[in-house]
């Protein structure tokens, strides 16, 4: 099994669960946040869980930004480099121009810069 088959199962299990909240669990460094990240991709850009999230925050960063910061933590370099050009960014383009993320977040925050995130869409009942 591939890890793309391994999260199209785990997130079709979930789906049929309506599974809300989920725990990863393991020992350290054996890839529970990459795979927390990932699952949480695959399960954000599935429409039938549109109905079940309570509330929406877009986490906003360009291309560049995205990719050097997984350069730096996952590396190496080209192979990066060539899944963000075939796979990543051609998936985030075309959730972004199907679903339209930014239409349905209730908070937008820019984390380009980690230690000074800016809120772009405060919360309705709360300017942050």
């Amino acid at each position: 099994m591939n890890r793309e088959e391994l999260l199209a199962g785990l997130a079709a299990q979930i789906v049929a669960r309506r599974a809300v909240r989920i725990a990863i669990d393991g020992r350290c460094a054996s890839g529970k946040t990459f795979l927390a990240d990932e699952l949480g991709a695959a399960l954000g850009a599935r429409r039938e869980l549109n109905a079940y999230w309570d509330f929406r925050i877009l986490v906003d960063i360009d291309a560049a930004t995205a990719l050097s910061r997984d350069i730096d933590v996952i590396g190496p370099v080209e192979v990066v480099r060539r899944k963000y050009e075939e796979r990543y960014e051609p998936a985030w383009q075309i959730y972004v121009n199907e679903d339209r993320p930014e239409a349905k977040a209730e908070v937008i925050i820019d984390h380009r810069e980690i230690d000074a995130p800016r809120i772009l869409r405060p919360p309705p009942w709360n300017s942050l």
